[in-house]
């Protein structure tokens, strides 16, 4: 059943709770007894073994795409060895890993176009508009 949410009574903010009927006075004591040991020990089998399913599907891609290069490398002061060959392979991914950059959020920018800036156009200032505005010192 929804609730009002926020500091006022009179708050528009409305919320659902799914839990609520599932914990009402209608579930009986056999839907809300805890599992037993081999149902437990089941449903970690179960999930090992998805978990387990999912970690090789992942490990197998990476072994068809790891095909190695082979770089020949010549140091600038080469020693007796002079070049050497070097195998490069990509470094396999763990699937459990978890990321390692943040996604930001990129501001937005500006609309397309400009918002109009109103201004009245200058004019110059007259002799009689410079009298107007100026202030007499202050006589003591």
């Amino acid at each position: 059943y929804p609730l009002k949410m926020g500091q006022k009574s009179s708050s528009h903010t409305l919320t659902r709770h799914a839990l609520v009927p599932a914990l009402s006075s209608e579930a009986t004591q056999d839907e809300l007894k805890r599992p037993s040991e081999e149902e437990t020990d089941e449903l970690v089998q179960q999930t090992a073994a998805l978990l387990a399913a999912d970690n090789n599907k992942a490990v197998q891609q990476q072994m068809v795409n790891q095909k190695p290069t082979y770089v020949r490398y010549t140091p600038k002061q080469a020693g007796p060895d002079g070049a050497r060959i070097i195998r490069l392979v990509e470094a396999p991914v763990d699937p459990l890993e978890p990321p390692k950059f943040k996604h930001k959020r990129v501001p937005r920018g500006p609309p397309s176009p400009p918002a109009p800036v109103n201004h009245s156009p200058p004019r110059k200032l007259t002799p009689g508009d410079m009298a107007a505005w100026k202030i007499p010192p202050c006589i003591s």
